[in-house]
């Protein structure tokens, strides 16, 4: 990343002034634009807050500013990485703005941290509650989705002892079983869907916000489409909000909780250089956004492994890479057009005949149907290996977690 946010550094020769206020001169290249810190800061914040004004505007009804106390309550997903952080800080801004105007806000924000394995540490909720005394901040761990899992017993009954296990030790032996990277990922993915939604749930909040940008979305469409999910990136993308994709909670999809994504206008290389020159609440430009970032704000570091062992999605994050770099119209492009198709159809999986909503795979969350061509109730031999079909199970994750029959 740091290649990109040198790219967005200004040419110091000849200097240049700000193309928006014409009175400091421009640091930062935002495409067409050459911008002054000050300018690009306020660019960068006026997106994710447009997007969070429309919200208000299509949930709210009769006033947007509710009394103290009163106002809903988003949730935010706190990643650890820089885009989420900038959304975090964003929304602060809006948030502390409005209460300078009228003494009120029209939301509130509660950010939640899902730590995942292994334990290393990739967040730091006391610097961040110091920086961000206004919101509430909360963690849990991945584990914690198991409560709202509905695993498919045959593949527990592969587990030694699973149901004496404690939850740490059932989402370790679960992400064990996945014979690929993609299968991992995908199922890591799901539960941090779960996540999210019982503890929105849980806590009486019906918005969602995930702090993905436009280049993460466009990698989230190529990396579904290649595993054959293209419909539902449709239905989760959408403008005005979706539920995650997997989640059926309490007997209905999504339960009610929608999801949005304020960054979606944003370039992660945007992002970039927004914690670096972003100064933290009430520090002036002594400490910036980026000081809270434990892993320096790299997104996507890594060394170069063989392909069997590199997940679609960490392919697609490579492509979109270099893309951003140099077509970044094209990102833009790919999530503005998915933005507005029609989801209707592929939402929370579409309806077969006769009404009956459809299951999606627990472990990928793919739609499952109930015909032979989807593999529901059917033993088969897929690659050599005499495969028993699961409720619930797609074939892939039949296959790719040795969900096998007997003889």
């Amino acid at each position: 990343m740091s290649e990109q946010i040198d790219a967005h550094l200004a040419q110091s020769k000849p200097l240049r002034q700000c193309q928006r206020c014409r009175s400091s001169p421009a640091t930062q290249d935002v495409r067409t634009q050459k911008l002054c810190d000050d300018c690009f800061i306020l660019y960068i914040r006026t997106r994710p807050i447009k997007r969070i004004e429309a919200v208000l505007r299509s949930t709210t009804t009769n006033k947007l500013l509710a009394t103290p106390g009163s106002e809903p309550v988003y949730l935010l997903s706190l990643s650890g990485g820089p885009t989420s952080l900038a959304l975090l800080s964003a929304l602060d801004s809006h948030i502390t703005s409005m209460k300078t105007k009228t003494g009120r806000s029209s939301y509130a924000l509660h950010a939640l941290h899902i730590s995942s394995p292994p334990p290393t540490p990739t967040i730091n909720l006391a610097a961040l509650r110091t920086a961000f005394p206004q919101l509430a901040f909360s963690s849990v761990l991945l584990s914690s989705a198991l409560s709202s899992f509905p695993a498919p017993p045959q593949l527990t009954q592969q587990i030694p002892n699973y149901a004496s296990l404690n939850d740490e030790a059932r989402l370790a032996a679960l992400l064990s079983r996945a014979a690929s990277p993609t299968a991992r990922a995908d199922l890591e993915s799901q539960l941090r869907a779960r996540a999210l939604t019982s503890f929105a749930l849980a806590h009486g909040q019906s918005i969602i916000l995930l702090g993905s940008s436009a280049t993460a979305l466009a990698e989230l469409t190529l990396a579904e489409t290649a595993k054959g999910r293209g419909g539902a990136v449709v239905a989760g993308l959408a403008e005005d909000g979706a539920v995650l994709a997997s989640d059926h909670i309490h007997g209905q999809p999504g339960a009610g909780v929608k999801v949005f994504y304020p960054m979606r206008d944003l370039l992660r290389s945007d992002v970039g250089a927004y914690i670096n020159v972003a100064a933290l609440p009430g520090q002036g430009q002594e400490g910036k956004l980026a000081t809270l970032l434990l892993d320096g704000g790299e997104e996507g570091k890594g060394r170069h492994r063989a392909l069997k062992n590199v997940a679609i999605d960490e392919l697609a994050r490579t492509y979109f890479r270099d893309v951003e770099e140099k077509f970044p119209n094209i990102v833009h492009n790919v999530v503005r057009t998915v933005g507005k198709l029609d989801g209707s159809a592929t939402a929370n999986g579409g309806e077969e005949e006769g009404g009956r909503s459809r299951r999606r795979c627990v472990c990928c969350g793919d739609v499952v149907a109930s015909h032979r061509a989807d593999g529901v109730g059917l033993r088969d031999d897929v690659e050599g290996v005499r495969v028993e079909v699961v409720e619930g199970m797609c074939k892939r994750c039949e296959r790719d977690f040795g969900v096998e029959g007997e003889g």
